[in-house]
């Protein structure tokens, strides 16, 4: 049975970096997943949170996660807190995201 487009889960994406010197960009979705334990509670798993692979190759430390819209501001908020990761921005379209924080910052 399809779901009408109405009724689906709204999703955002959310660019954030590991900073090398912390955490290893490897370890970093073990590290996402404690973070939404500690801020969503028991509604963690209802976020729908997935980790993104990008057709075009990203910086070093640079990942993409995607998660249900009524969940990305608690999430952030402690995403931020932490010393092992940092948000670079979020957006509701994964090529905005991408064109806006990852291609944008490169020199």
């Amino acid at each position: 049975m399809r779901v009408k487009p109405s009724q689906r889960q709204k999703k955002r994406y959310i660019v954030f970096e590991t900073l090398p010197q912390e955490y290893p960009s490897k370890d970093a979705g073990a590290e996402v997943e404690l973070i939404a334990k500690k801020s969503l509670g028991a509604a963690w798993r209802d976020a729908c949170i997935k980790m993104i692979q990008t057709r075009r190759p990203l910086r070093p430390g640079i990942r993409i996660l995607r998660i249900s819209n009524r969940f990305a501001k608690p999430f952030v908020d402690h995403l931020n807190k932490t010393s092992s990761l940092r948000t670079l921005g979020m957006s509701g379209i994964l090529h905005i995201a991408e064109k806006k924080y990852i291609r944008g910052k490169e020199v």
